[in-house]
């Protein structure tokens, strides 16, 4: 009688195993399906917001705090070519006396070269930057790994040397 219990009960193990794994299997499948459902969202919400953004810009080309939002969102969107041609366009149309505005579009700037691997063209906008706002922390940034990607190792160092000086948590300039 052990014999048909211990039976009776591996059966109903069996049944609890499975039922847990076709659980576990739709649970993964809903996963996926609201990821994917997520990234429909996400699609067509990006591309309502660059309607938007362009058809202002085509309205007012002149409008250049509209085109640095939109080459900000260009680059989030990964479109980073099409962000570097904005920021040149905002960066001809500033007035002299926005140096704030002129250092945000230089960083941007960089930052879409960095990502397309231009490092030299991004050492050269950090530079522009760097005429603007020396001391930020966030171009010290940016120009250490510029130079580190360079392969520029005495500049990288000085840079994240720099940064530790203002900052010595900064795990990214400990490496």
């Amino acid at each position: 009688q052990s014999i048909e219990h211990e039976i009776i009960t591996l059966k109903r193990d069996m049944k609890k195993m499975i039922w847990a794994a076709i659980l576990a299997l739709c649970m993964i499948q809903l996963s996926a399906q609201t990821a994917a459902d997520d990234e429909r969202v996400r699609q067509r919400i990006q591309t309502a917001v660059m309607e938007v953004y362009d058809k202002a810009v085509a309205e007012n080309p002149n409008d250049y705090d509209t085109r640095f939002a939109r080459a900000n969102q260009l680059y989030l969107n990964g479109e980073y070519a099409k962000a570097i041609a904005d920021a040149d366009v905002v960066l001809s149309q500033l007035p002299a006396k926005s140096k704030e505005m002129q250092f945000d579009t230089y960083m941007l700037k960089a930052r879409g070269l960095a990502a397309l691997g231009r490092y030299e063209d991004e050492v050269e906008a950090l530079q522009e930057a760097a005429a603007i706002n020396p001391k930020s922390m966030a171009l010290i940034d940016l120009m250490g790994k510029a130079c580190y990607n360079l392969g520029d190792m005495d500049a990288a160092e000085k840079n994240f040397k720099t940064i530790l000086r203002d900052t010595p948590m900064n795990y990214d300039a400990h490496y």
